[in-house]
């Protein structure tokens, strides 16, 4: 499939935040409906060229997860078959796999890249702006139909959120994941190129971003990227360019008035990390009731008599089992572990491993999201860049032979 019929794809893949803004306001849910019919469009052209798909063995694995998905929610758990947000649910995961399946058979170019690399920067760049803008502006890109605005306005509650482009989307946790990863993979791309670090501004300005959201798990994956590649290019000159990096941001964040108290006493050191923990003793009393196919993605009455209150798991993982039971969890993990093997063996013999990094991301920040999150830019883009490295390396060797 040739680049310039797939670049509408790829646009949309980068930058399905913004065109969530005219989804939700038009047609009331996210862009990533959208992925369904866009994207089987174009491998329905693929096939009608006379050209066969690669399905590697992590989407077969994530077409049986499909499956149980389907049959918990309509079959064990009798739910109707309406455009709810059951449907939604089903369309958001089946949209996960046609990207996937897109990707995998998708055939770019490093100019491709290049280009994609600069998208993916404009979206960073993007994302800071309307964060910060935020920051006074508490209205401003805001979603007012998923978001209490009064919740978000108070520049002094240490529990405020900023969720810049990100709440035009189905799940606002897709910023605590996308930006770290989206990082990871824009360093680990020019590590490989270059065996250097070149966008330390990147750094810089999605540290603000995560400060100023005040996400302690936004905070978690933000360091694991950083620290990692400041490991990876250990030299006086990576320590300086920390230091550089530290100050201007701190010189930013002081500007801009940010409160240090609010996020580094209040919100770090406030005793909210107790409903993680409350997640697990939910987990543990309401999951043996539906053992086997889950409640189909619903919060039943049971969690709710748990707490005495309307509640969710809090816990990515444990929700997975939770909403489809041991089948489900089975087939989700089952996907994590294959598709995780697939993209890491193909850095063998390379100094890094982007894949490594963003299943990382992935499994950390899972232990504190209220729901498991699989349709991310990060690990889209990571498997857009990983299968690229991997075929430029191999045609290396034989150019080289």
């Amino acid at each position: 499939m040739k680049f310039k019929f797939s670049n509408t794809i790829i646009f949309y893949l980068i930058f399905f935040p913004i065109i969530g803004y005219f989804t939700f306001s038009n047609l009331d849910f996210g862009a990533e409906l959208i992925a369904l019919p866009l994207i089987s469009t174009a491998l329905f052209y693929k096939i009608f060229k006379n050209s066969s798909l690669k399905l590697p063995n992590y989407l077969k694995i994530y077409i049986l997860f499909l499956f149980a998905i389907v049959f918990s929610k309509y079959i064990v758990n009798s739910n109707d078959i309406n455009f709810d947000h059951h449907m939604r649910e089903v369309l958001l995961f089946m949209g996960v796999f046609i990207i996937l399946l897109f990707i995998e058979n998708t055939q770019l170019k490093k100019e491709n890249i290049i280009k994609i690399v600069l998208l993916i920067k404009a979206l960073i760049i993007l994302a800071f702006v309307v964060a910060v803008i935020q920051y006074f502006e508490p209205s401003f890109f805001l979603n007012e139909k998923l978001l209490e605005i009064n919740a978000y306005s108070d520049i002094d509650n240490p529990q405020r959120r900023i969720q810049s482009i990100f709440t035009w989307v189905h799940n606002m946790n897709i910023m605590v994941f996308s930006l770290p990863i989206l990082l990871n993979v824009i360093l680990g791309w020019e590590y490989t190129e270059t065996g250097k670090i070149h966008s330390y501004w990147l750094i810089l300005i999605i540290g603000i971003i995560c400060l100023l959201s005040q996400s302690r798990n936004f905070l978690i994956l933000y360091l694991v990227v950083v620290l990692y590649y400041f490991y990876k290019t250990m030299a006086i000159k990576s320590f300086v360019y920390l230091v550089i990096i530290l100050t201007v941001g701190f010189s930013i964040l002081i500007i801009i008035n940010f409160n240090f108290t609010n996020y580094f006493i209040d919100r770090i050191g406030s005793d909210t990390y107790l409903t993680r923990i409350e997640a697990y003793y939910a987990f543990l009393y309401t999951f043996q009731l539906k053992l086997f196919w889950g409640t189909g993605g619903d919060v039943g009455k049971e969690l709710l008599d748990f707490y005495g209150r309307r509640t969710r798991i809090h816990n990515g993982f444990f929700a997975v089992p939770y909403y489809y039971g041991v089948i489900g969890a089975v087939m989700y993990f089952s996907f994590i572990v294959s598709i995780y093997k697939y993209m890491s063996c193909k850095y063998k013999k390379s100094d890094i491993n982007v894949a490594m990094v963003t299943f990382l991301c992935i499994g950390l920040g899972n232990f504190a999201v209220d729901y498991y999150v699989l349709f991310d830019i990060g690990l889209f883009m990571t498997l857009l860049f990983t299968l690229y490295i991997y075929k430029n390396r191999i045609n290396q060797i034989y150019e080289d032979a």
